[in-house]
């Protein structure tokens, strides 16, 4: 079930980087291809005798730290949330920040 949340989350209806217009992409369309390569990642959490849960990757978004960031936040989610109405909430936000992570473009170090 949490799959399919999952799934849900990341379709969103941001249109494919090829149906955008030129004149609505964005000078920086680093979030119009994230946002496609988040569409991909699907992942599953699974629960050990003790109740720890871990996050596997059933379909990659062919970069290891964007999968790495997005189980990251699943987990983060399903710590605190017990219901669908919470994990949804949780996971815009946590994904939000995923997005930000890795749209935003890194300073050159200072010397």
């Amino acid at each position: 079930m949490l799959l399919v949340l999952i799934a849900l989350l990341v379709a969103e209806p941001d249109p494919p980087a090829d149906d955008v217009p030129a004149k609505d992409v964005p000078a920086n369309n680093d979030i119009v291809v994230i946002g496609e390569r988040m569409k991909k990642i699907r992942v599953a959490t699974q629960a050990d005798a003790h109740g720890s849960r871990t996050c596997i990757v059933r379909s990659s978004s062919g970069d290891p730290a964007l999968d790495q960031a997005f189980c990251t936040a699943v987990l983060t989610c399903a710590q605190t949330e017990t219901n669908m109405k919470g994990m949804n909430a949780c996971m815009g936000r946590e994904l939000e920040l995923v997005r930000t992570r890795f749209t935003t473009p890194e300073k050159p170090p200072e010397r």
